[in-house]
């Protein structure tokens, strides 16, 4: 491609955001560029409805960045129910796969349409290595998945025993499969810095230096005057957010038992639950005898604006964390944040200066609730203070500059490198 290439010289959609303005001058080598995400799910099959998820939110701002640059992304989406090559939003289209030996004909595919464009693959799962042609390939890596799991029902002893000696096993296995991603792979994105703490941990004789970079996620940054008006008046009623899959693993039955003791003693605090999931009969069997206990589901779209009306963003997850969009869509909202300490939130919560940070029992997260319902002015102090943090590190246009970097990178050097062993720089050396 010529540096007087239409596609480098034209201009960025008009209905692009602004903070992809500037992306074209700063990334050059990335003028049309097409990233081929292999994923699981962003469409329904059926509908053609996008889904709402953290998946789905990056995939779609994604696509803003490619769209800024003059490419597209195309998603590659697991699906047992086959549907043909959508369009689901400007920039971003969709194909499906049964089965991971199909991945690469449809990666293929997607590299030959694009011609002489720059092409990326971005694998956000672990189901499908990349082989030689695939590459420059990124591994997506959305935080440590492994570290929690739960009994469906009670078992005894010796059952107990059995199924810890299989998790033992399936703990090695994907051990193994995490080292096969990071390193027949271009480059390892992991969103917190648990993931190259694991890997580390994991694999303690190698330099992983370069291998795996950190790159926060990211939310919608409200402008600091619409911030510091909902905080203005101090008297304003409370509203606190849960706005999380009704999961176990992102903490709803502990939250169900945190809103079951603190609900009736605020009745003028507004409690509102925000997703769907399976724990949401609990929610709402609590939202019946609670008036100020709403439970609701909202399209995508209008997250921003819960997270908008919200003064207390509630993060109580258990395991299975990076750094949660939830939270970071809170601090960009100026909401004050209270989460528990898991996988890469403490990247995000700073105790006491941005939020805070408790136990993941309901009564050590009640109490740090409790703290921030009693006191107004340090739940005022902790969203502002998160939402300046956020403007510095977890905007659009700051993560949109670290993945360009990223992808930036790895088409000058798309080739894999395996890492090395560690050794000393002399003899005797500690």
């Amino acid at each position: 491609m010529t540096p007087s290439s239409p596609l480098r010289d034209a201009p960025s959609p008009p209905d692009a955001p602004r903070w992809t303005d500037s992306l074209r001058a700063e990334f050059p080598a990335l003028a049309g560029v097409r990233i081929a995400v292999v994923g699981y799910v962003l469409v329904s099959p059926v509908t053609g409805e996008i889904q709402t998820g953290g998946t789905e939110t990056y995939a779609a701002t994604l696509a803003e960045v490619a769209r800024g640059l003059g490419g597209d992304v195309v998603f590659l989406q697991r699906s047992r129910t086959p549907f043909a090559p959508r369009e689901v939003r400007p920039g971003l289209s969709a194909r499906s796969w049964a089965r991971p030996r199909d991945v690469g004909p449809l990666l293929r595919a997607v590299r030959e349409e694009a011609g002489a464009r720059p092409t990326v693959t971005l694998l956000f799962v672990e189901d499908y290595l990349p082989d030689v042609a695939d590459h420059p390939s990124v591994f997506l890596h959305h935080g440590i998945l492994d570290d929690g799991a739960f009994e469906r029902r009670p078992r005894s002893r010796l059952m107990g025993w059995v199924r810890d000696v299989r998790k033992l096993w399936v703990w090695h296995r994907r051990r193994r499969r995490h080292f096969r991603m990071v390193t027949r792979t271009t480059r390892t994105v992991a969103v917190d810095t648990n993931v190259g703490n694991v890997t580390r941990f994991m694999f303690p004789q190698l330099e992983w230096g370069g291998r795996i970079e950190y790159v926060p996620n990211f939310g919608t940054l409200l402008p600091r005057a619409e911030v510091v008006a909902k905080w203005r008046d101090l008297h304003a009623p409370t509203t606190v957010l849960f706005a999380r899959r009704f999961v176990m693993k992102r903490g709803t039955f502990l939250w169900a038992d945190v809103l079951r003791e603190i609900a009736p003693r605020y009745p003028e605090v507004q409690f509102r639950c925000v997703g769907r999931g399976p724990g949401e009969p609990w929610l709402r069997e609590l939202a019946a005898r609670q008036a100020n206990v709403k439970v609701l589901e909202r399209p995508h779209d209008e997250m921003v604006e819960e997270h908008r009306r919200a003064h207390i963003s509630a993060v109580p997850s258990l395991w299975s964390e990076g750094t949660s969009l939830s939270a970071i869509e809170a601090m960009c909202a100026g909401a004050a944040v209270v989460s528990t300490d898991v996988g890469g939130l403490g990247n995000l919560v700073i105790p006491n200066a941005t939020g805070l940070i408790a136990p993941a029992t309901p009564d050590a997260f009640g109490a740090a609730l409790r703290r921030l319902l009693d006191d107004r002015a340090l739940a005022r102090r902790l969203a502002l203070s998160g939402h300046r943090a956020a403007a510095a590190s977890f905007s659009h246009s700051a993560w949109a500059r670290r993945m360009c970097r990223v992808l930036a990178g790895v088409l000058a050097d798309p080739t894999p490198r395996s890492p090395v062993r560690r050794v000393a720089p002399a003899p005797g050396v500690e």
